[in-house]
């Protein structure tokens, strides 16, 4: 189970993740195949979450208040067995559903929290109309969190997260190395997003010309692999879990 989480405002901050299921209460819903976008909006309207498919492959993309924060970017998942989930697939339904309560943590900054968002739940199917996995995504008025949920097919072994982060290169970014051999922890570096190679989250950039800032982070990691993230080219940043010693990325039984 794994949440990434993203936000931006004065600071935006993005979540996504991988996670078993959880209860929703859908106030709208699409039955028929999405062709457009399936689109959700945060209870202010300024921040916004998108699902398109292109030739079977499945992305996602954020804006804040009109600004195209987070380019199209892949979503999906690859195993070692079995059928990958990111080609072939099909937007099949969306339901929607909001919530807004204050909940009390025993101990942190803040004492009460309120939780405000809304939340689309896209039924992704194979064309074949297979089940194939649902993306839910849930979206407030500082930050974005989505994660896929997985149904039951026996015993897995997930080889690769597909999830990439597309943004402007040029951003200025606030971040740590990943993938040393011999420690976790490092100073922070302040370049452009072009000179990460792999980064540990969490991740901060600010968009060029005064735009907002973002940062990327992972929670409820369940029974799920770290991440960091992996510069594949300029501005595109891919989910890159930490393996197992064969290599294998997350082995789980039963859905997640």
């Amino acid at each position: 189970m794994k949440s990434v989480y993203i936000a931006a405002a004065a600071l935006m901050t993005l979540i996504a993740a991988s996670c078993a299921n959880t209860p929703t209460f859908p106030i709208a819903d699409a039955s028929e195949p999405e062709t457009a976008p399936a689109t959700i909006k945060s209870p202010s309207g300024h921040l916004s979450f998108s699902l398109t498919t292109d030739e079977g492959k499945l992305n996602w993309q954020a804006d804040w208040r009109g600004e195209r924060v987070i380019q199209p970017s892949a979503l999906g998942l690859a195993f070692a067995t079995g059928r990958d989930l990111n080609s072939d697939l099909v937007i099949h339904s969306v339901s929607f559903a909001s919530k807004d309560e204050t909940w009390e943590q025993p101990w942190g900054e803040r004492q009460f929290v309120r939780d405000h968002h809304n939340e689309m739940l896209a039924e992704i199917t194979f064309s074949d109309g297979t089940p194939a996995f649902d993306l839910r995504a849930r979206v407030f008025d500082d930050g974005i969190g989505f994660r896929y949920e997985v149904p039951a097919t026996g015993p897995r072994a997930i080889t690769d997260e597909l999830t990439e982060f597309r943004t402007d290169p040029d951003a200025k970014t606030w971040w740590i190395p990943a993938a040393g051999w011999n420690r976790y922890e490092e100073l922070y570096h302040e370049t452009d997003l072009r000179a990460v190679l792999r980064a540990h989250t969490p991740m901060t950039f600010e968009l060029p010309d005064q735009g907002p800032f973002v940062s990327i982070h992972e929670a409820a990691l369940v029974d799920y692999a770290g991440m960091w993230l992996n510069q594949r080219r300029p501005g595109t940043l891919e989910a890159q879990l930490a393996p197992w010693s064969d290599g294998t990325k997350v082995k789980t039984e039963g859905a997640f």
